[in-house]
């Protein structure tokens, strides 16, 4: 199948760029939140975020168990968050990747809070096809080329300063030659 110059140029910039479409190991994750103070200390905490978890381990629904928890109501409409290593606390990261999916975490301390985790879905790293990183990479593309013509039209005037046109006089230069190619094509057609 014969390929449009922009999907040619897309495809060009898939390959050369390739780091920039990997996607890291994730982890889809629910979370249940115990807040130290509110409940009386750490003591208190932690016999609460333990208690919640044995419920969770044990098939409870998760709607049920976080209107229990500090988060409420918003953590039970909540969907499960799509996280990676870099998204989660530094003293939590190991703790939640070792789980299966389906595991539940012993109650984990994260600053005044205790959180209890639940994978849902365990995401391995990878990268994006093509097709999956088509639409990204041809919206980048147009809005090249529209920075460009707009460079070009107004001479790269306030461009320079966001280093998006580097010869302001040369897209100048270029815009007048190509408005005065016009005026003579629609003077002697």
């Amino acid at each position: 199948t014969p390929y449009s110059p922009l999907e040619l140029a897309g495809r060009d910039i898939y390959r050369a760029e390739g780091k920039r479409f990997e996607t890291p190991e994730m982890r889809a994750l629910s979370r249940l939140t115990i807040r130290v103070a509110p409940r009386g200390g750490a003591e208190a905490a932690m016999q609460a975020a333990q208690g919640l978890r044995g419920r969770w381990a044990a098939g409870e629904d998760y709607s049920k168990l976080a209107l229990e928890s500090d988060d409420g109501k918003s953590a039970a409409r909540e969907p499960p968050q799509r996280v990676s290593r870099a998204d989660l606390p530094a003293g939590v990261v190991e703790a939640v990747f070792a789980l299966p999916q389906g595991g539940v975490s012993e109650p984990l301390e994260v600053a005044d809070e205790i959180h209890v985790y639940r994978v849902v879905e365990r995401i391995p790293a990878g990268r994006k096809t093509f097709d999956q990183a088509k639409p990204e990479i041809l919206r980048e593309l147009k809005q090249r080329y529209v920075d460009s013509e707009r460079g070009a039209v107004l001479g790269g005037v306030g461009l320079e300063s966001r280093g998006q046109v580097g010869d302001a006089g040369q897209q100048r230069r270029a815009a007048r030659e190509r408005n005065s190619r016009r005026v003579r094509e629609d003077a002697h057609p």
